[in-house]
């Protein structure tokens, strides 16, 4: 199956007809193929004896497997496993994803103590692990997830938020420009009853306290409380599902796209109410970001002017507006657009589908990078996500993202009709407080392994002036004094020197190199690397 595969047409035609005899008995056979690839990935596996456990998990562990459509997904966890070893081991697992195609290339691979420290800080992760406690098939080494105890209820509201951003994510990734397959029938229809089943799950489970992890049983328990069209696309998804995502369905992904941002945007204005939206304390806070500061000079300020103009001319009414800013959540070297619509009357997908193309037609000539949004009533929904890992940004909202928000409210980062209504002021969120203490444990793992040495320039800039920011931003809020979002390199620099660890003089090129390389250069900082990953190290404690 797979040989075939890897011939252009010739693959095309073998996935057509696998999708087409996707049904008992040949169905067998192709799930018989996946559980060789499967034996042979536990191999590898089982050559290294620091591996401790492996775990099919998500899909292939609940059999829902629907051939050359589905990946299998592991998940490894070891215990002193050499970087040599794991090099090889990815390198023979890469090898066998790649001439299979049918192994999930991102293999979660995670020594114990980083396994635990997961459950504790990532909130996705703890829902992943209270999912894998019900759903996940040990296939080696001894059961770790049933020994360890389950996470408390309410600690899993956070990671089912998550959840819908994933999913939102996912679905915009794969549908809103081309991709891989996405022009097919069975990928379409599937990801669309992903994406619902998965995003209602997530919703009922912090509105309604109903935990579970069937899709099937998520749509049902969801149909009775829907709206009239509501429920008539969850009955088609279930149609669809029920013949194995086979029938043609034209209008499948246009009334999931409606169906998904008149949801979660309805979902998240309801939560500024819960619990999840709470203030982790009083005090004052302050964004500090002035225009002007942004290290991609005033050229990228006028290519976001030049985007908007594009999208306004094929919009037309449709825009009612655009607000360029930034947040904690991105990178500093990344702008965000937020293009502003009538939530009663939001784009259709056609018009989303070309906001996307001009997007990317405009990122040859732009030399930093800009992250497109709609902006609904409650929230704003990424159009354009290219990395499958950050779906932490592909939903705003003001009690996740009071950052952004705030800079939205200012006329300076109006490019098109008027400012949002601040309709509060900046806060210091439960969830802005979590996600920023795990983000440190994360990159202070990730400055500790040698790799970071190996970065190239820009991405060691991003590390280090983003480590900077959260550390400053942690600290500020230790004392419980005034609490500020310091969202450029030079106002992290003040919020650093305000704190009594200044920018040593040696490590100030620091600034204009990411000023430099937002613009475009190539700045070389192999002798600066050192002292700034010295310096990181010392402000953190």
């Amino acid at each position: 199956m797979t040989a075939a595969a890897d011939a252009g047409p010739a693959r095309r035609a073998v996935r057509r007809f696998v999708l087409a005899t996707s049904v008992p008995p040949l169905l067998h056979a192709y799930r018989g193929v996946y559980g060789a690839v499967t034996w042979l990935a536990v191999r590898i596996f089982r050559r290294y004896p620091a591996v401790r456990a492996v775990y099919l998990t998500r899909g292939s562990a609940k059999g829902e497997i629907l051939p050359l459509v589905s990946d299998v997904d592991f998940l490894v966890i070891h215990e002193g496993l050499t970087a040599r070893d794991r090099a090889e081991l990815m390198k023979a697992y890469d090898g066998l994803s790649r001439a299979t195609r049918l192994l999930d290339s991102h293999i979660q691979l995670l020594d114990d103590a980083w396994f635990r420290r997961q459950i504790e800080l990532d909130d996705h992760f703890r829902l992943r692990f209270a999912e894998g406690r019900a759903t996940w098939k040990l296939v080696h080494g001894r059961d770790y997830v049933r020994q360890l105890p389950a996470p408390d209820r309410d600690a899993l509201d956070p990671g089912l938020l998550a959840e819908t951003k994933v999913w939102w994510g996912l679905f915009a990734w794969r549908l809103f420009g081309p991709r891989r397959h996405s022009a097919e029938t069975v990928t379409r229809n599937n990801v669309c009853y992903k994406a619902v089943s998965e995003c209602m799950k997530a919703m009922d489970g912090i509105t309604r306290r109903r935990l579970t992890f069937s899709r099937a049983d998520a749509l049902r328990a969801a149909r009775d409380a829907l709206a009239p069209s509501g429920r008539a696309l969850v009955e088609r998804l279930e149609a669809l599902q029920a013949r194995r995502f086979r029938p043609r369905d034209p209008r499948i992904i246009e009334d999931t796209t409606a169906f998904l941002l008149e949801r979660l945007d309805r979902f998240y204005g309801e939560l500024e109410a819960h619990p999840l939206a709470r203030r982790a304390t009083e005090a004052p806070v302050r964004v500090d970001a002035p225009a002007g500061e942004e290290p991609f000079g005033p050229a990228a300020v006028d290519d976001a002017r030049r985007l908007v103009g594009s999208i306004e001319r094929e919009w037309g009414g449709a825009l009612m507006g655009a607000h360029l800013v930034t947040g904690v959540h991105f990178s500093p070297d990344e702008l965000v657009l937020l293009l502003a619509a009538d939530p009663s009357r939001p784009p259709s997908l056609e018009l989303m589908q070309r906001a996307f193309a001009l997007h990317q037609a405009h990122a040859p000539t732009a030399r930093h990078r800009i992250r497109l949004f709609l902006l609904l009533a409650a929230a704003a929904f990424q159009l354009d996500p290219d990395d499958l890992e950050k779906s932490w940004q592909s939903i705003l909202w003001r009690p996740g993202n009071p950052d952004a928000f705030a800079l939205a409210a200012m006329p300076e980062r109006c490019l098109l009709g008027t400012p949002l209504a601040a309709s509060a002021p900046p806060a210091w969120t439960v969830l802005i407080r979590d996600f920023l203490a795990a983000e440190e444990v994360a990159f202070a793992h990730l400055l500790a392994d040698p790799a970071v040495y190996k970065l190239g320039n820009r991405d060691f800039l991003r590390v280090f002036w983003k480590t900077a920011q959260i550390v400053a931003i942690n600290r500020a809020a230790a004392p419980g004094g005034e609490i500020v979002y310091p969202l450029t390199p030079r106002a992290v620099a003040r919020a650093l020197a305000a704190q009594a660890t200044p920018l040593p003089r040696a490590l100030e090129p620091l600034l204009a190199a990411m000023e430099s390389a937002g613009a475009g250069a190539e700045p070389d900082l192999a002798e600066l690397v050192p002292g700034a990953i010295g310096y990181l190290g010392e402000i953190r404690t």
